[in-house]
């Protein structure tokens, strides 16, 4: 009998340490609207301070600049983007790698688009890239809108987190450095070569090269492929590009440095027109691409179409020396951490911020001529950019939205998807239920702002009971009353 009561003991003492670590480490997916809660009234806030501080440019000369830097790392470095690597060492480069910059200048008003051919731009990269630029050549942070190609074959070594980790492989101060030195490289030669110039931008329907990879056919497609370009002398000098399609045309088992598909684009843009081509992934959060073969040759098509659908339009632009130009930061306070560990259930916000190491976070917005950039933290959802651009086009504005602007919150999809078990929503959802909601808001807010040329602008009651059911595809999109 007494080693059946002292069983019994050790039994009811692991018990207890069994649910004491589950009442320490799981809590109930947090399902709060957005409007209820503190952070979302932070935003608010932070949305108004920016709105009365940012400069806007009416009507005033253009100047451009453009610079490029390499950020090809040495061959041992890990790639970033899939886990199923485990952050095996890379074994070539296929293709060069780099950090891309364009300066446009109305007036007073200054936005730097930055890119880098790589999947993300880290948080612990993109602050001390903003540390160096406030420094020389004088950049606030508002005047810096960054994006990734989001290629799955470009430099890991960046994540600190494990979660990071997974995705990047073990961290590399040097890797580090390089991102960050080469960046800043090249945004001061774009500062270094500004002068008077002129931009243009187009949109084309390119639906052929992209689908719907969260809900195929039961969801909608963001076909719209944006480019902007700017000249001097009247020659281009570089081009733009944005599109919602994952650059996950070469697979996990590909262990060469490349650019992907955008890095396709890129290339037989420059080489055709003999400009800097920069690309910024668009809403790629629930799209894939989709083009004949497989591998590098298929990453060559959609990248080489794609680049000739854009230069058969350059030469119907008609470039503007004078514009409107505007930019807009706001920082972004996205609530608490939320990572699932099932359908209703999540891990302890200290444990989830310990797996990755979350940075800040904030949503860009720019007006350039009769075109607005919105910019996300996140692998925004082209599903989502479809609501937005009918509100762009009732402001007679056009739009686009791109992904990775320095910060990360992993995936923003529509709410209606949040209880799909798919790795979009169960796994990088990081955010909670109503993450679209919110930003959704705020982006509204930022896109009437910047349609009317002043303070603050508010969403209307109309608006909200608009956003709050979508009629044409029956997402549960916006803000609760």
């Amino acid at each position: 009998m007494g080693f059946f009561r002292w069983l019994g003991r050790v039994l009811v003492f692991f018990v207890l340490i069994s649910l004491g670590l589950l009442f320490l480490s799981v809590r109930p997916v947090n399902k709060k609207w957005p409007s209820r809660t503190k952070h979302y009234r932070k935003t608010l806030s932070a949305f108004e301070e920016e709105t009365r501080e940012a400069p806007v440019c009416n009507d005033a000369p253009v100047r451009v600049g453009v610079g490029k830097a390499s950020i090809t790392p040495p061959v041992g470095t890990p790639l970033a983007g899939y886990g199923a690597r485990k952050g095996k060492p890379s074994l070539g480069v296929h293709d060069s790698l780099f950090a891309r910059a364009l300066l446009v200048e109305a007036g007073r008003c200054r936005v730097c688009f930055l890119t880098l051919d790589a999947l993300i731009v880290p948080s612990q990269v993109t602050d001390q890239i903003l540390d160096s630029l406030r420094v020389h050549p004088g950049l606030s942070p508002r005047e810096i809108v960054f994006s990734a190609t989001h290629t799955h074959s470009g430099p890991g070594g960046w994540g600190r987190g494990p979660i990071q980790k997974m995705f990047a492989g073990n961290y590399d101060r040097r890797v580090v450095n390089m991102l960050v030195d080469s960046s800043v490289a090249a945004v001061r030669r774009a500062f270094a070569a500004v002068a008077p110039g002129a931009v243009a931008y187009g949109q084309f329907s390119a639906s052929q090269y992209t689908a719907n990879r969260l809900v195929g056919k039961a969801g909608t497609i963001d076909s719209v492929f944006t480019f902007v370009v700017a000249y001097r002398s009247g020659a281009p000098v570089a081009v733009l590009g944005s599109y919602a399609a994952h650059s996950t045309v070469l697979p996990a088992g590909n262990f060469l440095f490349s650019g992907d598909w955008p890095g396709a684009w890129c290339r037989y843009i420059e080489k055709r027109l003999g400009v800097l081509a920069l690309y910024a992934a668009g809403g790629v959060g629930s799209h894939r691409p989709r083009g004949p073969g497989s591998g590098y040759a298929k990453a060559r098509a959609i990248g080489q179409a794609l680049a000739e659908s854009v230069l058969v339009r350059v030469p119907e632009l008609k470039p503007r020396r004078r514009i409107t130009l505007r930019g807009l930061r706001v920082p972004l306070f996205p609530g608490t951490l939320q990572l699932r560990i099932s359908q209703n259930f999540r891990l302890t916000s200290w444990l989830g911020r310990w797996l990755l190491k979350p940075g800040k976070a904030w949503l860009n917005g720019v007006l350039l001529d009769s075109l607005v950039i919105l910019s996300a933290p996140a692998d925004w959802s082209g599903e989502l950019t479809n609501v937005l651009r009918r509100t762009a086009d009732s402001l007679g504005l056009k739009l686009t939205v791109t992904s990775f602007n320095g910060g990360y919150i992993g995936y923003v999809v529509p709410d209606k998807y949040y209880s799909l078990n798919e790795y979009e929503t169960r796994l990088m959802s990081f955010y909670g239920p109503h993450t679209a909601t919110y930003l959704m808001d705020i982006f509204r807010r930022i896109l009437r702002t910047l349609a009317s040329g002043g303070g603050p602008a508010h969403v209307s009651v109309g608006e909200a009971r608009e956003l709050l059911w979508d009629r044409t595809d029956g997402a549960c999109l916006a803000l609760s009353g």
